[in-house]
């Protein structure tokens, strides 16, 4: 079979790893849905290639002005900033993103190196002059209540004002098959379906099965987390991107 592209066929990839249908794996499908839960919830969490930085443009109602934060959606698992787009106020228009690409636009049409250098001095100006007067506005996100909450004077903002948010968000194997076939996913999936094997199988450690076999459940077990532990070195040594942004 080809490379998985949905939940069962990882399912069933990661069981014929182990031996099936050779040798009967003694673990219960309930039990390989919720260690395959548990891969993706490592795959999201560390793996570069399990989130994807992305623009969420939040246009601002009532409800988030009375409770003084925004709701993200689940699948949000951290903030990096946000950039608002407001130009209402006169204090904060120079350092508003709406002023500043009209402002590239004009000079664009002036390509120079020395207009460039001037170009490049003025926006480090403009920068340093912002966070002198106005700063960046303090964030607190917490994954699991999926509130951002923005510490700033929120009677300055409108209804259906704008605010750009600059996210993190897990890719969802639903809409992008090829997760299920990812490497590290498979072989820690596989490992994960190992132990609970070994776990199951220990209570009857030396228990002939059908046809004469008898399976150490023990040393399943303690394969498979010798593997787990190397397998979760690999991924944050080689596959985990730098924590630069706010953690939910």
């Amino acid at each position: 079979m080809a490379n998985p592209t949905n939940r069962e066929e990882l399912k069933q990839f990661c069981l014929r790893k182990l031996g099936k249908p050779v040798i009967e794996i003694n673990v219960a499908d309930e039990q390989l849905e919720d260690r395959i839960d548990d891969a993706l919830k490592m795959y999201h969490d560390f793996h570069y290639d399990g989130i994807e930085r992305v623009i969420i443009q939040h246009q601002l109602t009532q409800t988030d002005i009375d409770n003084k934060y925004i709701t993200m959606s689940d699948s949000v698992i951290s903030i990096e900033r946000i950039l608002d787009l407001n130009t209402g106020s006169s204090s904060e228009i120079l350092f508003d993103a709406e002023y500043h690409m009209n402002w590239d636009t004009l000079y664009s049409f002036n390509s120079t190196p020395a207009s460039l250098q001037h170009y490049v001095a003025t926006k480090e100006n403009v920068n340093l002059i912002n966070e002198l007067l106005n700063g960046k506005k303090p964030l607190r996100y917490r994954r699991h209540t999926d509130k951002l909450h923005i510490d700033m004077d929120w009677s300055d903002i409108s209804v259906d004002d704008y605010i750009v948010i600059q996210a993190y968000q897990i890719i969802d194997p639903a809409s992008y098959t090829q997760v299920w076939a990812d490497r590290w996913l498979r072989d820690y999936t596989t490992e994960l379906f190992r132990e609970q094997w070994g776990h199951n199988l220990s209570k009857y450690s030396g228990v002939q099965m059908p046809g004469g076999v008898t399976f150490n459940g023990s040393e399943i077990l303690s394969e498979a987390q010798t593997r787990l532990r190397e397998l979760e070195e690999e991924l944050r040594n080689t596959y985990e991107e730098p924590p630069t942004f706010y953690m939910g």
